[in-house]
């Protein structure tokens, strides 16, 4: 059950992860991300259409009056540009209050441009939800408005363009659309897309010197601004406009008339990458998911790990083409879904195996050498603990005539003998990389090349046979040894409460009646014509065709 529940980690994981994306760090990892992409995939171009006008420190320095009181200065500027028809004119410059007499005239400025069909935006701003307006006579005089309002990500970066939104039933632009919109632009966007080129690249004139170019009546100067987009707006950081954009050029920090000049170069260029809504995002997660949910059924945690890693270029290949057919598709949220899962994958194989490693170290120790128990540690799927097919060797070792040995003996000693007996016959099993599977009364059962080496195997069980005859002769105890090789089903065999490592098959039976043989031929170890096969020494015929108890068909015997 247990198993079953870690299966369906990944989901739990998208749970985990959409709950973690509320918090600021994860969106700012995804438009990090969105940076790398914009760098290495976007290529900057220029718009020589787009020039601004900015109130620099040295305006600042020079023009001493109140900013309130600068319309005149406006004036003087807005008239000799109108002379040469730029295309548009953005005033990114925010006076609430402006004296009655300056007003009017400041007014009459924007009327005359409104007459040669010169498209004037205004600016206004949204805070605390109330609303910042420039003067209604000005508002009346321009073409139109637009709001200020710059929307910054997690990390204090700006990467966002909202063209417009909905206040109290009303649509109200940004003041980059609204200029957008008053070039007769009928090309529609969505309410909000992210900036592509954030190259501020723009040909910038100081305000103070275009000023005095203006009141010099230098007419011809004004000719360069010709069919521009011109914005006018501060760049000097000592009036703390300035934003942070990504660091993809030299560049980062920039002022506010910048970005809305950036904003607007992006929508004359048609840049308009958004991102996938927040089902399809969550979609995306899900069919993650089911990957590694399969993945980590049906594959080990190597090949699976392998699987996603491939999967994962694939997929950042499908959010490289979607980037450049304009839409943003999530990649961190699944990279580190992948990753956690794989973690939690890892953790949980790993806690697994540890208790594999000491049930099987602890079922084991008792029954084989340290050297095969080491090779069984590093490998326990070859044990096949599930039940599987394999050819081995099957030994079975019996005391001959024990019956009438132990008619006239004393429980307690015919217990010492046995446990002294078991302890030879263990210790050559053991020494020769063999399994002992159970001990029948007198008898022992015992396995060979159960990790698969049928060779070697057959090997070690001869070489045992030899040392068992020698020992147990020593200790003057006569024993019967029957050698088959052969296939059997090994695996955990029995029930939830008693289960035992264990062989089924003709081949187990085959070596117990090969055994029983020893005592009618007067030979303590009998061997298959299988078992022959794959021996590489030299063995000696007993008997072709034998007769094996209980089996119709007949094998050739041979020993050592």
């Amino acid at each position: 059950m247990k198993g079953k529940i870690f299966l369906f980690i990944p989901f739990i994981l998208i749970f985990l992860i959409l709950l973690l994306f509320e918090f600021p760090v994860f969106e700012s990892m995804e438009m990090k991300f969105y940076d790398v992409l914009t760098k290495y995939l976007y290529k900057p171009k220029k718009v020589d259409k787009i020039v601004i006008i900015g109130i620099d420190d040295k305006s600042l320095e020079n023009l001493k009056d109140p900013i309130a009181l600068w319309t005149r200065y406006f004036e003087k500027i807005l008239e000799k540009i109108s002379q040469y028809n730029p295309s548009a004119i953005g005033f990114d410059f925010l006076v609430l209050k402006i004296p009655e007499k300056d007003l009017i005239s400041f007014s009459h400025t924007l009327l005359n441009l409104k007459k040669k069909k010169i498209p004037f935006i205004l600016p206004f701003a949204i805070k605390d939800e109330e609303f910042q307006y420039p003067p209604a006579l000005l508002i009346f005089s321009s073409s139109g408005i637009g709001y200020i309002n710059i929307s910054e990500d997690p990390d204090g970066k700006v990467r966002r363009l909202t063209l417009y939104s909905f206040q109290k039933g009303d649509t109200i632009y940004s003041f980059p659309y609204a200029l957008y919109k008053s070039l007769n632009k009928t090309k529609n966007f969505e309410q909000e897309y992210l900036i592509q080129d954030f190259v501020s690249d723009f040909k910038i004139y100081s305000f103070y010197e275009i000023l005095k170019r203006a009141e010099k009546g230098d007419t011809l100067y004004f000719k360069r601004f010709k069919n521009k987009i011109i914005l006018i707006g501060a760049i000097s950081k000592k009036l703390w406009d300035i934003f942070e954009v990504p660091k993809l050029n030299n560049k980062f920090l920039i002022s506010g008339v910048e970005l809305h000049a950036i904003s607007l170069k992006n929508l004359l260029l048609g840049n308009k990458i958004k991102k996938i809504p927040y089902v399809f995002e969550i979609l995306i997660l899900l069919i993650f998911a089911s990957f590694i949910f399969l993945g980590n059924r049906f594959l080990d945690i190597i090949k699976s790990t392998l699987l996603f890693g491939f999967i994962l270029f694939i997929y950042l290949i499908g959010v490289i083409v979607a980037y450049k057919n304009s839409i943003l598709l999530p990649f961190i949220s699944d990279v580190f879904l992948v990753i956690l899962s794989q973690v939690f994958e890892l953790s949980v194989q790993f806690f697994t195996r540890e208790k594999e490693f000491k049930i099987i170290k602890d079922y084991f120790s008792a029954y084989v050498g340290p050297d095969v128990l080491k090779e069984i540690l590093k490998n326990p799927d070859r044990l096949g603990l599930k039940g599987v097919k394999k050819v081995i060797t099957v030994m079975f070792v019996d005391i001959a005539g024990f019956t009438r040995f132990s008619e006239d003996k004393e429980p307690e000693e015919i217990v010492k003998f046995l446990n002294k007996y078991f302890e030879v016959i263990t210790n050559c099993v053991t020494e020769n990389k063999g399994y002992i599977d159970k001990l029948i009364g007198d008898g022992v059962l015992c396995f060979f090349g159960i990790l698969g080496d049928e060779d070697r195997g057959v090997k070690n069980a001869i070489e045992c046979a030899e040392a068992i005859i020698a020992e147990t002769g020593k200790q003057g105890i006569k024993v019967g040894i029957g050698i088959h090789t052969g296939e059997v089903i090994i695996g955990n065999v029995g029930t939830k409460e008693v289960l035992d490592y264990t062989a089924v098959g003709d081949t187990v039976n085959t070596a117990v009646k090969i055994e029983s043989l020893t005592r009618t031929k007067n030979i303590p170890v009998l061997i298959s014509e299988a078992t022959k096969k794959y021996c590489k020494g030299e063995l000696k015929i007993v008997e072709e065709k034998a007769q094996i108890p209980s089996k119709t068909k007949r094998l050739s015997l041979y020993t050592i």
